[in-house]
């Protein structure tokens, strides 16, 4: 597939600080709420599809400490073509698993993206990745990467990813554990079931269904001075 390449230069002073230095769960949650609403501001309104959700592509504000999301280098407007099976693009380690299977990217994939980058902030922000299991979502080819995570996302797996995190962070497990159960149907490895629904009602279904946790999770963490 040919595809236009425009070159764009941008200087200004930095909008924010990397997600990684967020300051507590609460600003982590909320932060990942607010960059979740802008990506379905540009996918219904703007008709715009980011396709490079992770952790370096959401960035803090620096004057109010609110969610950024930035880099639209691969984004595509949807009102002039859509997304090609063989233009495979995004960070790995974020990367829905269809996408990794090779199935053509589309807005339920980038939300997936979200529930990662939540996991794996997380665990980078405790000690490092280095001895975690979420290194299999990093090595090896998109093949491996998209059965490691597979496994992961099985009620059993997914337990063994939140038993990394340490207590600090328990507050958040509920809502990880709502946006598991959101994404995935099923609990073991054979009965997960991917749905891509491309429905308008389906899609305000969906993004409904996952910032109505994030706010969820938002008001208990409030409430418990997280």
């Amino acid at each position: 597939m040919l595809r236009r390449n425009d070159l764009l230069c941008l200087v200004y002073s930095p909008l924010g600080c990397p997600l990684e230095k967020f300051k507590s769960p609460l600003e982590l949650v909320t932060v990942l709420s607010d960059a979740i609403t802008a990506h379905r501001a540009l996918l219904q309104d703007g008709q715009i599809l980011h396709r490079d959700i992770s952790d370096g592509n959401i960035i803090i504000s620096e004057k109010d400490r609110r969610g950024i999301l930035i880099d639209l280098d691969v984004a595509i407007d949807l009102s002039e073509e859509d997304p090609d099976e063989n233009d495979l693009v995004g960070t790995k380690h974020c990367m829905a698993i269809g996408l990794l299977k090779g199935n053509i990217d589309n807005y339920r994939y980038d939300l997936e993206s979200f529930l990662y980058v939540l996991v794996w902030t997380i665990r980078d922000s405790i000690a490092g990745l280095s001895s975690s299991r979420l290194m299999r979502w990093w090595k090896g080819d998109f093949k491996e990467c998209a059965a490691a995570k597979l496994e992961d996302v099985t009620t059993a797996g997914f337990e063994l990813v939140l038993a990394e995190w340490t207590t600090k962070f328990e507050a958040v497990k509920p809502l990880a554990r709502r946006l598991r159960d959101v994404f995935f149907r099923g609990t073991t490895l054979e009965s997960i079931v991917f749905e891509v629904d491309m429905s308008k009602a389906a899609t305000d279904a969906l993004y409904d269904g996952v910032l109505g946790a994030f706010e969820e999770s938002i008001a208990s963490l409030r409430l418990n001075g997280m």
